[in-house]
């Protein structure tokens, strides 16, 4: 289906299947993006031609992104984004290019492409950027991949009082017992608000953190979306989410009761959302634990 695509006559449609062409696990994508390079002139579309070569190792691929990139300190961040698409072992060589980009947003682009600790000394970089938006969110990226090597690095970075709070909730998932008890007082003393659900994640992190518990008690007192603001099933959504994510048992009750279609009736698309995610969380939940039971059951036989 992937080469139909580059016959479409919108652009956009043909770059993003070029674009979905690099995670393809053939050559065959190589040889339609060499032949597709042929028929246009378009420089974003010859980019992505490049992208898919360069993924498959050919010679002129590399040229072609390598030339985008050439003799700037601020490359084309739409260009730059779709490196996210390469892997990573050939991404880096530009990551590291612009690694001193006088541009804060290209740095953050860089830190949100690396997903996992084959990019963890970029990552340490980063957390030493004097630009504290930077390192806040080299922080946050360490919070998604659980290195626990930049330990030392973030305990300096918690007398930055700009970096505080994201250095204290690195130093809880590693297992900072003070940092971990501090973040959940925090949250209990807390209530259905952006700030308190985003600790509550990071909170769910922590090995045996009775995430669901607190939700659970915040979500009993909502039981009818009809009458929120748009503000509050904003983050009554963010709360179910996370639930999907650490849910229990215990709430499949509480979230029942949203998995109603009666909020599928009108085009009132956050209550779809809330309603769909409710549903998704139960099936996660009931998996979670029924896939527990299983191995509980294989083991004790």
């Amino acid at each position: 289906m992937l080469p139909e695509g580059l016959n479409n006559n919108e652009i956009k449609l043909r770059i993003a299947t070029l674009c979905a062409m690099t995670g393809v696990n053939s050559n065959i994508g190589a040889k339609f993006a060499s032949e597709h390079l042929k028929k246009t002139t378009d420089d974003f579309e010859i980019f992505a031609c490049g992208l898919v070569l360069y993924q498959y190792n050919n010679p002129e691929g590399k040229q072609i992104i390598d030339k985008a990139f050439s003799d700037t300190d601020k490359p084309n961040p739409e260009y730059f984004e779709k490196l996210k698409f390469l892997d990573f072992n050939k991404a880096r060589v530009y990551f590291e290019q612009f690694s001193n980009s006088t541009d804060p947003e290209i740095k953050k682009k860089i830190i949100s492409m690396i997903e996992d600790n084959r990019g963890i000394e970029l990552i340490k970089f980063f957390l030493k950027d004097s630009d504290t938006e930077v390192a806040n969110r080299a922080i946050e990226q360490v919070l998604e991949l659980g290195s626990r090597s930049t330990l030392e690095i973030i305990k300096e970075l918690i007398a930055n009082p700009i970096l505080e709070k994201n250095a204290k909730l690195a130093l809880a998932v590693f297992g900072e017992k003070e940092a971990q008890q501090e973040l959940e007082d925090r949250v209990r003393k807390g209530s259905l608000q952006e700030e308190t659900l985003d600790d509550l994640r990071i909170l769910g992190l922590i090995h045996d953190q009775n995430v669901s518990e607190i939700l659970d008690s915040w979500l009993e007192l909502i039981d009818d979306l009809t009458n929120l603001r748009t503000d509050e099933l904003k983050k009554l959504n963010k709360a179910i989410q996370i639930l999907i994510k650490y849910g229990k048992m215990s709430s499949i009750p509480v979230l029942s009761r949203y998995c109603n279609l009666n909020y599928l009736e009108n085009e009132y698309m956050i209550r779809w959302e809330i309603s769909c995610n409710s549903a998704a969380a139960v099936l996660c939940i009931v998996e979670r634990n029924t896939t527990y039971y299983t191995l509980h059951k294989k083991i004790k036989e």
